[in-house]
């Protein structure tokens, strides 16, 4: 039986930071490139698919009781078949993780260590998130914990601070090019979104249940850090200038001024950025090493972060690794995590009670 030691706000804070980071720094750029101007409406629009995200997970999660996912899939489905489910799911976490430092060494290396090698900031990287790993779940919760008050007055104060540079005349006119715009960004909202399910894989080690009225208000969360640097990025730059960016939230930081002589506030953002990669990639890894049939997780994590170290070596272009996550990567998971969605529900809801298939 897993030892229970997190509260629910943990859990909650994990998948917010985690998700967070996805949504504000990934998604961003993909869904300016596909939906322009009309970007927002997507995200306001996957609001109702957010709710549905959620009621689904809320009611696996009270199936669940305080189980683990794939404790209780043991319990009632044949082990292949589990073990088959695991080792998938083990392989996106880890690519997500792969993406999420991909893109943090990316921006280190052209924002503020462009004369450090490469090489120096993915050892560094690695280094920090092997130990934060190793020191488990209880150090995780009280970092995000610990971080999350800080990211979040960061967010208000660049968010409320650009508001002289803000025109919302730039958010309009709306649906120019029809409704097809709008759909279409709903699949890389969702990508993100989609990632609230990812909660049901750490519920073993709350000790109390998860709340719908928690879920809710995690998704609502959610739903502001993409529609607020999303709007801000349209209203400060225009949306033609927010899509040629690379990361459209954090360029806002360079207009942020407090006065006349405070300026050049951008240093800030290197904690933002940080500390959700940090979160995520850490989160990501744990998860995946416990998914991994190896009964030594230190040894499971040493594995998963010499995977990430040579993966990072590879030498892509980061331009061409967008296109690569707009073009196939976010479509691909959007439709995976909407299957697995659906597929673990219908497993769990069809199996409250009795043997084994």
């Amino acid at each position: 039986m897993e030892s229970k030691f997190l509260q629910p706000i943990h859990l909650y804070i994990l998948i917010i930071i985690s998700t967070g980071f996805m949504v504000h720094v990934l998604i961003i750029p993909s869904l300016l490139s596909v939906a322009g101007r009309d970007a927002w409406l997507s995200v306001m629009a996957s609001s109702v698919l957010v709710a549905v995200t959620i009621i689904l997970v809320s009611s696996m999660n009270k199936t669940l009781d305080g189980r683990s996912l794939f404790t209780f899939l043991n319990d009632h489905y044949p082990h292949f078949l589990v073990q088959m489910l695991a080792l998938i799911f083990a392989f996106v976490f880890i690519v997500e993780a792969f993406i999420s430092l991909k893109f943090s060494i990316g921006w280190t290396s052209s924002n503020y260590s462009y004369e450090t090698p490469n090489l120096v900031i993915l050892i560094g990287y690695i280094l920090v998130f092997i130990y934060a790993a190793s020191k488990g779940w209880f150090v995780l919760g009280i970092i995000a914990l610990l971080l999350f008050p800080i990211v979040s007055s960061f967010g208000l104060l660049v968010g409320i601070g650009n508001i002289p540079n803000k025109e919302y005349a730039l958010m309009f006119p709306v649906l120019q090019e029809g409704f097809g715009p709008m759909l279409q960004g709903l699949v890389y909202t969702q990508a993100g979104f989609l990632e609230i399910f990812y909660i049901l894989f750490i519920v073993q080690f709350t000790k109390k249940r998860l709340s719908t009225k928690g879920l809710f208000i995690s998704g609502a969360i959610l739903l502001i850090l993409l529609l607020g640097p999303l709007t801000g990025a349209i209203s400060e730059f225009g949306y033609v200038e927010a899509t040629n960016l690379s990361n459209p939230a954090y360029e806002q930081w360079r207009l942020l001024t407090l006065g006349r002589y405070i300026t050049r506030l951008d240093f800030l953002s290197m904690f933002q950025w940080n500390s959700g990669a940090l979160v995520r990639v850490v989160l990501f890894t744990i998860v995946a090493s416990m998914l991994l049939p190896l009964r030594n997780r230190r040894i499971s994590l040493l594995l998963i972060y010499a995977v990430l170290f040579l993966a990072n070596l590879i030498p892509i272009p980061i331009h061409q690794f967008r296109v690569w996550l707009t073009d196939y990567y976010f479509p691909f998971i959007f439709v995976f995590l909407s299957a697995s969605l659906l597929v673990f529900f219908i497993l769990i809801k069809s199996k409250k009670e009795g043997t084994k298939a």
